[in-house]
């Protein structure tokens, strides 16, 4: 059977990160709930300003998180692109400065979404797009390859893992991440080749990316799973959705874009995902759920409660 040994939700307001009063009262009712695990985005915390940690505010997080029962994972900011070429040593900064946090907060896990060719905040402006061939991609592969192999030598040094997220396509940049594609996001963190480097299993996302590419789910979540350090699970229909599409409240009554629901609100094959999960995996499993869907919080640790043997037995 599969053991998972910490089942959560995510933050995803930033905030309410932001606010340390507000963050205190979330916690004490994901705790309240039953819930073992929080995903925090960092970038919500405003402890990094220009690449800068801010120690002070840091130390005050970590008297707020101490009180706590809670194994807590931290999303680096969703920006964050060290294949930016306006100013690449913010970017690094950024990465290891996040990991200082995560040691201060005592955090296992922080999720990283991978280089991108062309940069979501681009999207609305085609003109900035960059064009690259395929030595080009390849160096800004080798170059990130590069910043994460000393990532993850800081990340073993602080006792935490580095987990490389699939990411979400859309119809009209398919081709904006090379981590929209399962295997070539294995073929990168098999190449980094590092202990504390492995994938963020994000099962909406491959949900939405094997419809789009026409491929196997079974056979993308085999591939993913050996390299398993951390999962995201959330529903959808497995439509793709254009990159300026955002208003949920649009998008859901056709069922299409990355809905961020709960299991069970769509079509994502959640069973194959139990089914497929090796059993030595003993990360988290965090509802990486949109703020709007906060109402079924004490619905889903219901279940989880009757349906606990599932996971830990």
């Amino acid at each position: 059977m599969i053991m998972v040994l910490d089942v959560g939700v995510s933050i995803s307001a930033y905030d309410e990160a932001a606010d340390m009063e507000r963050l205190q009262l979330k916690l004490k009712k994901i705790e309240s709930l039953g819930f073992q695990a929080v995903e925090i985005p960092v970038q919500g915390m405003q402890l990094l300003k220009n690449g800068v940690l801010n120690m002070e505010r840091l130390s005050q997080y970590k008297e707020i998180l101490q009180l706590f029962n809670l194994q807590y994972a931290l999303h680096l900011p969703d920006y964050l692109d060290l294949s930016r070429p306006t100013d690449p040593q913010v970017e690094k900064d950024i990465l290891f400065a996040s990991i200082d946090v995560a040691e201060e907060l005592g955090v296992r896990t922080l999720v990283y979404h991978p280089v991108r060719f062309i940069g979501e905040e681009q999207f609305l402006h085609s003109q900035s797009w960059p064009v690259f061939n395929a030595e080009e991609k390849e160096k800004i592969l080798f170059e990130e390859r590069q910043i994460l192999t000393a990532a993850g030598e800081q990340a073993k040094k602080s006792n935490l893992v580095i987990g490389m997220e699939n990411m979400r396509p859309f119809l009209d940049r398919s081709d904006y991440c090379y981590a929209v594609n399962p295997g070539l996001l294995v073929g990168q963190v098999s190449e980094i080749n590092h202990s504390h480097v492995g994938l963020t299993l994000d099962v909406g996302h491959l949900h939405i990316a094997t419809n789009m590419y026409n491929l196997d789910f079974k056979e993308q979540l085999m591939l993913m799973a050996p390299y398993l350090v951390h999962l995201h699970i959330h529903d959808n229909f497995g439509k793709a959705c254009f990159s300026t599409e955002k208003n949920q409240h649009e998008l859901i009554p056709q069922g299409r874009g990355d809905m961020h629901a709960p299991i069970g609100s769509g079509s994502v094959p959640f069973d194959l995902v139990l089914e497929w999960l090796p059993d030595t995996y003993n990360g988290m499993m965090i509802h990486e759920l949109r703020s709007l869907y906060e109402g079924r919080w004490s619905e889903i640790a219901s279940e989880l409660s009757k349906d606990s043997a599932r996971f830990t037995q």
